[in-house]
């Protein structure tokens, strides 16, 4: 930039000065630390996802998608200004791996990070069996509930009573 300053009294006198603004168009650096750590499982709903910013960073950009996918074009969540998200509760199935990446962003470019994975816990596949109640009950009057509490998956069964 030139800047040329004339004086109203001295029409012949001429100041110029050159004055150079350097910008800067850095790409923002990859995110690290990224947590839970890669390859993690047994998740819970709400998770909380984090990572440590890289330089020239102003947004974030969150995919999460399943891990038997290709990574979707659109964000999970966009223009994220923190350096943590929480995964809300029923947002994703139960026994599943996902992946997910950070991409940080500036005015002028973005930067995709690393991929990792993450598994939400598997649901208890319980079974309620050998019912064993009154075949009437009076109101106020104590009962007795029996059952056995097992999983669908082995023979072991954990004998539970109940009393109501």
């Amino acid at each position: 930039m030139k800047v040329r300053a004339n004086s109203a009294c001295d029409a012949v006198y001429t100041d110029e000065t050159v004055l150079n603004i350097a910008t800067s168009n850095n790409s923002p650096a990859v995110v690290t630390g990224m947590l839970p750590v890669d390859g993690v499982a047994d998740q819970q709903l709400p998770l909380r996802l984090s990572w440590i910013p890289g330089s020239n960073t102003t947004k974030y950009d969150l995919y999460v998608w399943n891990a038997l996918d290709v990574q979707p074009g659109t964000p999970y969540a966009s223009n994220i200004e923190d350096i943590t998200f929480a995964l809300p509760p029923n947002s994703f199935a139960y026994n599943t791996t996902y992946k997910w990446r950070v991409v940080s962003k500036n005015p002028c470019s973005q930067t995709s990070g690393p991929i990792q994975e993450f598994s939400i816990v598997p649901l208890p596949d319980l079974v309620v069996s050998d019912v064993q109640a009154p075949a009437s009950a009076t109101s106020g009057q104590t009962i007795t509930i029996g059952y056995e509490l097992g999983s669908a998956g082995s023979l072991q069964c954990l004998p539970r009573r109940y009393y109501g």
